[in-house]
């Protein structure tokens, strides 16, 4: 028989619900096998499939499942091949021609995503080799991290995270095409790439036979984020004073723990006032931040980690920290702490909240009253909320004299120092992609000093009552670096997007008292939002009001406030 096509007959065997689907061409004499599972439609003098070194197909079924490309309700399109035929060049410029929208790929400003189908036979394809692809890329991670010895003390936090995933990438929405995707962090990029360039991996992901879909491999240098959040938790010992005995929450030693045994102490500054709108307000707990990247930083089998639990011999729950969150519980963990070194913390509903105070005047024997507060002259028992400072009342020509709130165990004063606000201006660089910031140097009495636990302490003067800043380091000096609230304050709004931070007066404490009580009277439920005034809205209720000892904030008979 001469060269050429002299004869053509189609075969179709009987149909059998476990056999495979198969036509034959007789052709020159050859019986050449067509799986039209595989939409295997080409020229016949196509190479050898038992030539090709990719892995042998499996059935595939006739409708597609999810796979890994997002399915969105457009035309299916052709696979991006080099087949030739006229059908197949139709359906591909409808594929790249359908205005589907894109948007710029993140970390490459060089691709755009294009949204829309990816064929079925490149997903049937991707999802043949993928697993393979999956088992050479992690072997490939593993050998790339034993050349990282130091990462023993922080290994839980310092996993690496990648992922693979089909995408319809290009220069621009008429040049994209399937392709495969792998996002990984930054600096292990230029190892990927190296990988990628080996013959295992190569003769997957490309094919020259004409026939299997090839693909291009893109590397983005951004890690996936894992979108979980570890809870912070924060307690206070009841071993060194009453919840009874607290006239005020500022100044109180509180814990941290973020679990897995890291823990770090903390000063609890005083509460804020978070406004989201009219009579629509909350109350939190402020503390340093820095306390929650040192808990990612500390190492619990250290020695001397976590010194100051020792002295915890009662913890009570204080609340947890609402911001900042300490992202990725599992992998790299991170948490952004705010430039001006600041947390919140939502306190637990069964803690009575107290008013920002300073004593006047007193005696030792009462938390929160310096034994040197006699000094300033000020009658007993006078007590006020305290206001933030504005920029033009902090020292400018001579320094002012001030009192640090902080029941630090380790001070002969049981919860405040005396000290000067250094009228010298100062700045601290508290992480090197927020360069330095303002902050005042405080600069305590003689024989007291500052002490691990104190951040997050607030300065206050005693006789106006204005609260100048938090405390968020030392030098070698000794001194303290203050971070001015009126500019936290400001700081605050912005990241809690609300319409305004500031101290709470009388008025929001016994709003917010009187709706804890009513909630435990089960008046009203959980679902209730916002902290505006009950006290008209209940028949029946009559209005609180705080005098003298027995006053919301505690009182000597144990109850926690009187109405009449």
């Amino acid at each position: 028989m001469a060269s050429g096509l002299s004869s053509l007959t189609i075969e179709t065997p009987p149909l059998h619900p476990q056999h495979h689907v198969q036509e034959t061409i007789k052709f020159n004499t050859m019986d050449v096998p067509i799986d039209r599972n595989l939409h295997i439609i080409e020229r016949m003098n196509s190479p050898s499939l038992t030539d090709t070194k990719f892995p042998p197909p499996r059935q595939i079924p006739r409708q597609p499942d999810s796979g890994y490309a997002t399915q969105i309700n457009t035309a299916f399109a052709s696979p991006v091949t080099k087949r030739r035929d006229s059908t197949s060049q139709q359906s591909q410029d409808e594929f790249a021609h359908n205005g589907a929208r894109s948007v710029p790929m993140p970390g490459r400003e060089d691709l755009q995503i294009v949204r829309r189908d990816i064929d079925y036979t490149c997903n049937a394809r991707f999802r043949e080799i993928a697993p393979t692809m999956q088992l050479l890329l992690h072997r490939s991670l593993q050998k790339w991290t034993l050349g990282f010895p130091s990462v023993k003390a922080k290994s839980k936090r310092t996993q690496m995270t990648m992922s693979l995933r089909l995408m319809v990438v290009g220069a621009t929405a008429e040049t994209a095409k399937p392709s495969i995707v792998i996002f990984l962090a930054g600096h292990q990029t230029r190892n990927l790439e190296i990988a990628l360039q080996t013959d295992e991996l190569k003769r997957l992901y490309r094919s020259d036979d004409g026939v299997t879909p090839s693909f291009d491999v893109i590397v983005v240098g951004q890690e996936p984020k894992r979108r979980s959040r570890r809870e912070v938790s924060v307690t206070w010992d009841a071993s060194r004073v009453k919840e009874r005995d607290l006239s005020t929450l500022c100044g109180l030693r509180v814990s941290l723990d973020a679990g897995g045994g890291n823990s770090a102490v903390a000063t609890i500054g005083g509460i804020v006032k978070l406004t989201y709108g009219p009579g629509d307000f909350k109350l939190a707990a402020m503390t340093a931040g820095h306390l929650l990247g040192d808990l990612l930083d500390m190492d619990p089998n250290d020695d001397g980690a976590d010194t100051e639990m020792t002295t915890f011999t009662d913890p009570r729950s204080f609340g947890t920290i609402s911001h900042p969150a300490i992202q990725n519980s599992i992998g790299d963990e991170q948490v952004l702490i705010p430039k001006r070194d600041w947390a919140l913390i939502d306190i637990d509903p069964l803690i009575r909240i107290r008013p920002n105070l300073i004593p006047k005047t007193g005696s030792a024997g009462r938390v929160g009253v310096p034994t040197k507060s006699a000094s300033l002259g000020l009658p007993l028992d006078n007590w006020a909320c305290m206001t933030a400072a504005p920029p033009d009342s902090f020292p400018s020509a001579k320094p002012i004299e001030v009192t640090l709130l902080s029941d630090s165990c380790s001070s002969r004063f049981s919860g405040a120092r005396l000290g000067l606000l250094s009228h010298m201006p100062g700045a601290i660089m508290l992480s090197p992609e927020d360069g330095f910031i303002d902050a005042c140097l405080l600069t305590l009495d003689d024989g007291q000093e500052l002490h691990d636990g104190d951040s997050g302490s607030w300065v206050v003067n005693p006789i106006s009552l204005e609260v100048y800043g938090h405390l968020v380091a030392t030098d070698v000096t000794g001194d303290g670096y203050i971070i001015p609230l009126h500019a936290v304050l400001d700081e605050m709004k912005a990241a809690m997007e609300v319409q305004e931070v500031s101290l709470p007066g009388t008025a929001d404490l016994l709003d917010a008292a009187l709706l804890q009580d009513l909630r435990k009277a089960r008046v009203l439920d959980d679902g209730d939002s916002g902290y505006v005034s009950m006290a008209s809205a209940i028949p029946g209720k009559e209005t609180c009001h705080a005098e003298g000892s027995g006053s919301m904030w505690g009182d000597d008979d144990g109850d926690d406030y009187n109405c009449w």
